[in-house]
């Protein structure tokens, strides 16, 4: 005759196996958010070493005095870019404490956040341009921006728009070589239906394959070597489609090996907003 089985003892086992079930789902959850947090930091990581390269060539030129004894004017111009870089990096640093707050209340979606506001795309076009002339002329690249005099201002995330402007001319003089171009080109496209921001340069180019790895969510598991000896982690195009995301446009890449590459940033018409500047004229030299 079979013996019975000890109630207490099967209710021993059921209830091992359903803490074991809720300790591994624990574990699992404990991972997926170690793993968005790595992503977290590797992204602010990211978004300050680019400033802070541009910014470096600045205080480089700055400490040899390269121009000549300090008093210079052309100096107040270099020492202005450099804290206008570091205000934007400040914002960077608080726009991450204000993420870290919302997500303590609501986990992060993909819905675009609050904080829109009506944004002068073409002087920050400028700004970034400015930022990186030093860089661009130290490593023998012309770069030069291109608005159009009809472009409109943007209802969008500045902060946003900022960093992706960032990364994107960032990466164009990390992987074009001496001798190359890079061009920043705002407009409307031809039929007014929608802000472009062209990021165009004559580098190396990207493959399809790889463009498609960097999208992906493992796009910076891999080190890339520019032009001028300096590691990617590849992060740059993954971080600028969610930023672009959020700000309410899309984005666009055409590339291609040895052809160098195009990123368009493209804004529906209802995120423009009327530009009330005086007409631009006489800057940054490369800059239109």
């Amino acid at each position: 005759m079979t013996p019975k089985p000890d109630a207490k003892g099967t209710d021993l086992k059921a209830a091992l196996k359903t803490a074991e079930a809720a300790l591994e789902a624990a574990i699992e959850r404990e991972r997926a958010h170690a793993e968005t947090l790595r992503l977290r930091i590797a992204e602010v990581v990211h978004d300050i070493k680019n400033p802070l390269t541009a910014m470096l060539a600045y205080s480089t030129l700055l400490r040899g005095e390269a121009l000549g004894p300090l008093g210079d004017p052309r100096y107040q111009k270099y020492a202005e870019t450099i804290h206008t870089a570091g205000q934007r990096l400040l914002e960077y640093c608080q726009a991450l404490l204000d993420d870290y707050l919302r997500d303590v209340k609501q986990r992060e979606t993909d819905d675009a956040p609050a904080g829109r506001q009506d944004v002068d795309a073409a002087e920050m076009v400028t700004e970034v341009v400015a930022l990186h002339q030093e860089l661009a002329r130290q490593r023998g690249i012309r770069l030069e921006a291109k608005i159009a005099e009809d472009f409109p201002a943007l209802h969008t995330l500045p902060t946003n728009l900022h960093r992706a402007l960032t990364n994107l001319v960032s990466n164009a003089l990390k992987f074009t070589p001496r001798g190359g171009k890079v061009t920043v080109d705002a407009h409307l496209d031809k039929n007014k239906e929608a802000v472009v921001v062209v990021i165009r340069d004559s580098g190396t180019g990207i493959s399809a394959s790889d463009i498609l790895r960097i999208l992906s969510r493992e796009g910076g598991a891999r080190s890339e070597q520019g032009e001028h000896g300096e590691q990617g982690a590849g992060l740059g195009l993954f971080n600028v489609t969610r930023l672009i995301r959020q700000a309410g446009g899309t984005v666009e890449i055409t590339s291609g090996k040895n052809r160098g590459t195009a990123v368009t940033l493209r804004f529906p018409p209802e995120l423009t907003r009327p530009a009330a500047r005086p007409p631009r004229g006489g800057g940054e030299p490369g800059t239109t």
